[in-house]
């Protein structure tokens, strides 16, 4: 039997994916309730409201970025940081060809129709920006909330490209020209 907590993470979880692959709209309680496998009847008892289930899922999406913000913060300086971070959205490459962007797909869906659960994703984008214009900063840039915001539109935009054409080499060529940009800074 698995613990109130347990079925608490799986709940999170399965609704974490299954948005990020078919959307918030198309995400259905029962759709999550099958891929966590916890009876449908159960949900109530974690989660009233599908927005309520769907905000437990934005903080742990938040929750998982600051741990990769940390952990790219060991690295010995602010270019190091950012060619990281652009890896690592390389290796997600293929699965954003696929779905999108969790966090930038979720942004677009949910702004259509403004509410608290589209303010709290709108946080998460804004907290990448931020990170990344604290390493411009750190590099010296006097506008380095200018250049934040170049760099994750630049990422959210090549993401946006490659899902609707389904090809990752649009993630791959916009990786490779922001690390020449952000080498020649």
């Amino acid at each position: 039997m698995l613990r109130i907590s347990d079925k608490r993470t799986k709940l999170v979880e399965a609704a974490r994916s299954l948005i990020h692959q078919n959307g918030y709209r198309d995400t259905s309680i029962a759709d999550i309730a099958e891929a966590s496998g916890v009876p449908l009847g159960n949900i109530y008892y974690y989660f009233k409201t599908k927005d309520d289930l769907v905000s437990a899922a934005i903080t742990q999406q938040r929750d998982a970025n600051r741990q990769w913000y940390a952990q790219l913060d060991t690295l010995p300086s602010p270019k190091a940081r950012l060619a990281q971070l652009l890896r690592d959205t390389s290796d997600f490459s293929d699965m954003m060809t696929a779905h999108g962007c969790p966090v930038g797909s979720l942004c677009q869906e949910l702004d259509k129709s403004p509410s608290a659960i589209s303010d709290e994703v709108d946080v998460v984008l804004k907290e990448q920006i931020d990170w990344a214009a604290g390493q411009f900063l750190q590099m010296g840039h006097a506008d380095g909330e200018v250049l934040g915001v170049q760099l994750v539109s630049r990422l959210q935009g090549a993401v946006l490209v490659a899902h609707a054409l389904k090809d990752s080499a649009i993630i791959a060529a916009e990786i490779g020209q922001l690390q020449a940009w952000i080498d020649s800074l």
